[in-house]
């Protein structure tokens, strides 16, 4: 019995050996360097920004308003919180967001480089929804 234990303990210490090992075969080889990431579209589309924006929304009573919005490539959307929760504005379809902004002030602006529509949300709030409309 004390022998199988001893097989099955020296197995398990060769099988995470075996998966701790550098791939690629034989003694030396380097570990590869993960992918690098190309740009995604989110960073072709919007970026955060420090400048002043073109136009703010307000986060007031768990609604965006104005819900819609419309601006030019190259210009800026605001968000300023003025409920006393949390919330964000993250865009649907892009990896792309204020990220969470504090209640009674908390404020983010992306700037948008390509036109589309962008439908967003807080990802608080899923109830919370609205749109930029981005033209040239």
């Amino acid at each position: 019995m004390r022998g199988n234990v001893i097989a099955v303990g020296l197995s398990i210490i060769a099988l995470v050996i075996a998966g701790c090992a550098p791939s690629g075969g034989g003694s030396g080889s380097a570990p590869t360097a993960p992918p690098t990431e190309t740009p995604t579209q989110a960073s072709a589309a919007c970026a955060d920004s420090s400048a002043a924006p073109d136009v703010v929304v307000r986060i007031l009573d768990f609604e965006f308003g104005p819900p819609s919005a419309e601006i030019k490539v190259g210009q800026s959307v605001g968000w300023s919180n003025q409920d006393g929760a949390a919330h964000t504005a993250t865009l649907d379809d892009f990896d792309c967001g204020t990220g969470t902004l504090a209640g009674e002030g908390g404020a983010g602006t992306l700037v948008f480089a390509e036109p589309g529509e962008y439908a967003y949300h807080c990802s608080i709030h899923s109830s919370m929804k609205g749109t930029i409309t981005v033209s040239n």
